[in-house]
């Protein structure tokens, strides 16, 4: 005789375990179906910041190595007086005094041709088609003087409205000029209107104020507390908010000034006496996954802080 429990227990528990392999079975998959998206969402960030370290590495600054090559391109005994401006096919300077031209592959140099007595040139205009110079007015017991344009293809120069200043110099993008004037930052239109002040620094505040290549920011060169302290650079908005001394490695007692960034803003140079000379310095921004880091110095000879 046929055992009908037994044989339905034989039965249940084949059928229990048809399920929990099935169950095995689809949970396995679920697992397989998962670890393939784990990977390919890996291989995927892989690819991304490899990506993106090949964009940064690409766009970086070549490093210098070793010593560059210079060439001398005037021979006359004449003073040569920063700063030096250009349009690509001339250089613009101060020589002896008054201002000058002269092609960028040197040879001789000659007057501006469209210059005042006692001008000094100050900046070019990004579309390289003025000059803006400056005129000692010697009525002001400041130093202060006047702001002019000058056509670098010959014209009469203008004056830029009513403003004394002891320096100033264009926005990259030609909309705005930035002027020193005592303890003033100040800024105006490109045709010298609608002057207003974005800062005082309640000190005396540099020749020399320039713009970041975005003309975003500007930075100028600003006295220190006592006559004791160094000069140091600030630099701040256009509008005059956060204004703040340039957060860098370097000594307290050792001067900064007269900064300038290069076109592309991937540089920013500045002079100091640190040494006991009046050197140069190239400001070192951090690469971008050193985050922690504050900016340090340079010196044209590869020694750093």
């Amino acid at each position: 005789m046929v055992d009908l429990r037994r044989l339905k227990r034989t039965q249940l528990s084949t059928s229990e375990t048809v399920a929990k392999m099935k169950a095995v079975d689809s949970g396995s998959g679920w697992l397989r179906r998962k670890s393939v998206w784990i990977t390919a969402i890996a291989a995927v960030a892989v690819l991304g910041f490899l990506a993106i370290a090949l964009i940064v590495a690409l766009n970086s600054p070549a490093p210098v190595l070793g010593q560059l090559d210079s060439q001398q391109i005037t021979f006359s005994n004449d003073f040569k007086d920063a700063p030096i401006v250009t349009d690509g096919s001339r250089l613009y300077f101060q020589s002896d005094g008054r201002p000058v031209e002269m092609s960028i592959k040197g040879g001789p140099t000659a007057p501006v041709r469209a210059s005042l007595s006692g001008m000094s040139i100050f900046d070019i205009s990004p579309d390289a088609s003025e000059l803006l110079a400056w005129q000692q007015d010697f009525n002001d017991e400041s130093g202060r003087g006047w702001l002019w344009t000058v056509p670098v293809l010959g014209g009469a120069p203008r004056r830029l409205g009513n403003q004394l200043a002891r320096g100033a110099s264009w926005s990259p993008d030609g909309r705005l000029i930035v002027y020193a004037d005592l303890n003033s930052v100040l800024v105006s239109d490109s045709k010298g209107s609608n002057v207003k002040q974005i800062w005082d620094a309640r000190r005396k505040v540099s020749n020399g104020p320039r713009f970041s290549p975005d003309s975003r920011r500007i930075r100028v060169t600003v006295a220190g507390n006592t006559l004791s302290d160094p000069t140091k650079i600030w630099e701040m908005n256009v509008d005059g908010s956060n204004p703040h001394q340039l957060v860098l490695s370097w000594p307290d007692d050792a001067d900064q000034q007269n900064g300038e960034w290069t076109p592309d803003g991937e540089h920013f140079f500045f002079s100091s006496s640190r040494e006991g000379l009046n050197g140069l310095y190239e400001v070192i921004q951090p690469r971008w996954f050193e985050f922690w880091k504050k900016n340090h110095s340079r010196a044209p000879d590869g020694g750093a802080d």
